[in-house]
Parts: structure tokens; sequence; C-alpha cells
């Protein structure tokens, strides 16, 4: 369980900062988008990065119960699955990401959604509640 909280901390830190960046500076986002695909260093960072984190998270916390740590598991599948999505297809991923993040407004709801979950895992991994 040492491991979940640290996990949730680590994770619920990062997300909750970088949403608070990229909502005060939306176009981060929105600008490497288009780059996925087409400038091969990024996209083979950003796939070496999913894998390598996805897999460091699989397999020491691959942990399915019905409580908040479950939520740090399904973030190590789902960065493994993009990490591979990013080698076998970066030009569907950034067509993807270019339609989710169009508007604002969407780019916005993403954003504080984000930062919710970021909050709701740090306060669970310092036992804040």
């Amino acid at each position: 369980m040492e491991l979940s909280f640290f996990l949730a901390q680590l994770f619920g830190l990062s997300l909750a900062i970088f949403a608070g960046a990229t909502l005060h500076q939306p176009a981060l986002i929105r600008s490497i988008i288009p780059e996925i695909g087409k400038n091969m260093l990024v996209t083979l960072l950003a796939s070496f990065a999913g894998i390598m984190g996805g897999l460091a998270v699989i397999l020491t916390h691959n942990v399915w119960v019905a409580s908040w740590p479950v939520l740090i598991t399904i973030f190590g599948w789902a960065a493994l699955i993009k990490g591979v999505a990013y080698l076998f297809a970066p030009a569907a991923l950034a067509e993807f990401g270019a339609k989710v993040y169009s508007s604002d407004n969407v780019t916005r709801a993403i954003l504080f959604v984000t930062m919710a979950v970021g909050i709701y895992l740090a306060g669970a991994g310092f036992g804040w509640f």
C-alpha cells in the first residue's frame, strides 16, 4: 500500500501541476499535437515515455480494487496503450487529439477534470481523506 500512496502523490501532484500550467497557457497542448507523427523525435520521445512509464506502473502496481488505487493502475495501462499507439498510429493519434482539443471550452473542461483527478489522487496519497 505504500507504493499506492507514493504513486498517488506523484500522479496527483503531476496532474494538478500540468493542468494548472496548461490552463494558464492552453496553447501548450495545441502546439504539440500537430508535431505528433510529423516530428519523429517528439513521436519517439512520447512513445518511449508512455511505454516506460506505463510498464513501470503495471509491473509494480497492477492493483484492481474498488477504490482509488485502481486509478493508478488505469493510468499505467492507458500510458502503455498510448505509448504503443504513438509508435503504430501517430497520425491517427494526432488527428484525434486535434479534434478533442479544437475548442477552448473543451480544452478547459478536460484540464479542469484533470486537475480535479490530480487533487483527488494527491489527497488520497497524502491521507487528506
